[in-house]
């Protein structure tokens, strides 16, 4: 029967070895990472805002995300800058903008590179 997954290859284990080991292994990583970044000058008011997802099929994806009970917030628009379709949706105050790209772009190579998903991360500067 074929598998409906990827395959597990050595990289895939080491990765999946390496956050297991990171996730049970007690330290304060995640305190100093924090600690250096609030002091940074640059990014130090930086607030996170959301995610920026391409997909191959925008009216799919619309439905299941609001089928999700997801909000949406922005009817289909185009960014002419980005050659990209874009719907808007919020759940608990977090930003995702579903992306389509219709021309060559940065998001026509990610989707094309490494399929559906996130391709940008959202922060308020």
């Amino acid at each position: 029967m074929p598998a409906n997954h990827p395959e597990l290859n050595n990289r895939a284990q080491g990765w999946l070895n390496f956050l297991y080991q990171k996730a049970t292994t007690p330290d304060d990583w995640e305190k100093s990472w924090r600690n250096n970044n609030e002091s940074h000058p640059l990014v130090n008011q930086w607030r996170f805002m959301g995610l920026g997802l391409c997909v191959d099929d925008l009216e799919s994806a619309s439905g299941y995300y609001s089928s999700l009970g997801f909000t949406k917030s922005k009817d289909r628009f185009y960014r002419k800058e980005w050659k990209t379709d874009y719907i808007e949706y919020s759940l608990g105050g977090i930003l995702f903008e579903l992306m389509k790209p219709e021309e060559v772009s940065i998001y026509s190579d990610s989707i094309k590179q490494r399929g559906e998903g996130v391709a940008e991360i959202i922060f308020e500067v």
